[in-house]
């Protein structure tokens, strides 16, 4: 099901005559053109949104299905599916009382957000996103000049026609007056779309799929009402060697057999970049080792948990001779007080 507006996508009223239809279709086709902007995916689908909608609007007949059907109109003509019709239906319920766009907040602008995990500590982003911001000519009547805004003869220049729930005027959209010459910037919507590159303060501890809103960041009113927020949903993309788990960061490290065996230094990965820890002689294979602190705030940008590291003894994948009689030597000399899991294995076996 279409939900685009025909009317809003060209920014004529209900009530606008074939002309003005024209004419919207026209300034707008000027701005939007392909050609004139090449290689510009959002301004090419524009121009594809407008073009469809002056399809519709041009043709008395089509216009009159659009009238009666609204979003339930198909170009091809094709009767409403049944999802169609139930998600009318939602739609007509949840919004029985909402007002034309001209008369709403602007809408919301929904985006994601992708972080690498250090930027969960806390940081600033450069987000872009292709915002509907209040056409600066025209200062978002629509109009060429003040001179082209002509007092609507159906209300007499007051929006409103006089009826018992005193309605917006459909020959205006409530304006109060109609355009005669429309603003090339903006082709007469009062809104033109521009790409925004806004820097966002991410708080530290934010959570995967948290959803940030960005006050007043959204497309603006078609009319003069309060702009639209920027909602960002956080997405938090892998580390290559850290795990998140909640507040806590888990991180897997080979050590060689000697290395384990003799003691040593690694560097190892952290939140904020690398550390160096110390790695006792006889470390175990998968023994634990926990740096306090050193890992993500919770939600409230406080109490950070812990880093965790895991080693992993990895032996060699292969020996040549050589080494491999220097290792039979090496076992030969070991005493069983040397190994004592395996001694206390072999204690408990049952006798044969």
């Amino acid at each position: 099901m279409d939900s685009i507006d025909f009317y809003v996508e060209l920014g004529v009223p209900k009530g606008a005559t074939h002309d003005e239809i024209r004419q919207a279709f026209k300034a707008l086709a000027r701005r939007y053109h392909p050609d004139r902007n090449p290689d510009d995916i959002p301004t090419q689908e524009k121009f594809q949104r407008i073009t469809r909608a002056y399809e519709v609007l041009s043709d008395p007949e089509k216009r009159q299905q659009y009238d009666r059907l609204g979003p339930l109109y198909h170009l091809d003509k094709a009767p409403p599916t049944a999802d169609e019709l139930g998600k009318m239906v939602s739609e007509t319920i949840g919004g029985f009382f909402k007002s034309h766009p001209r008369f709403r907040n602007g809408s919301n602008i929904e985006t994601t957000l992708h972080l690498a995990l250090p930027e969960v500590l806390g940081c600033s982003k450069d987000v872009t996103v292709l915002r509907g911001i209040i056409c600066t000519p025209c200062s978002g009547t629509g109009a060429k000049t003040s001179a082209d805004k002509i007092p609507c003869e159906e209300c007499n220049g007051k929006g409103k026609k006089s009826r018992f729930f005193r309605s917006p005027c459909t020959a205006c959209d409530g304006r109060g007056f109609r355009i005669h010459k429309r603003c090339a910037k903006c082709g007469g919507i009062g809104r033109e779309e521009r790409s925004d590159t806004l820097t966002i303060n991410v708080p530290g501890g934010v959570q995967q799929g948290q959803i940030l809103r960005i006050k007043g960041k959204g497309h603006a009113s078609l009319g003069d009402k309060d702009n639209g927020d920027l909602l960002l949903t956080v997405q938090i993309r892998n580390h290559p060697l850290l795990e998140r788990r909640g507040r806590d960061v888990y991180c897997e490290i080979p050590v060689l057999w000697n290395e384990a065996i003799l003691g040593t230094s690694l560097t190892i990965p952290t939140v904020e970049g690398t550390t160096t820890i110390r790695i006792p002689p006889n470390t175990q294979t998968h023994q634990l080792f926990r740096l306090t602190g050193r890992g993500l705030p919770d939600a409230n940008n406080q109490n950070r948990g812990d880093l965790h590291i895991r080693v992993i003894v990895e032996l060699p994948s292969s020996l040549t001779p050589q080494q491999e009689q220097l290792m039979r030597t090496l076992v030969d000399e070991l005493l069983p007080s040397q190994t004592p899991k395996r001694m206390d294995f072999e204690n408990k076996l049952p006798s044969s």
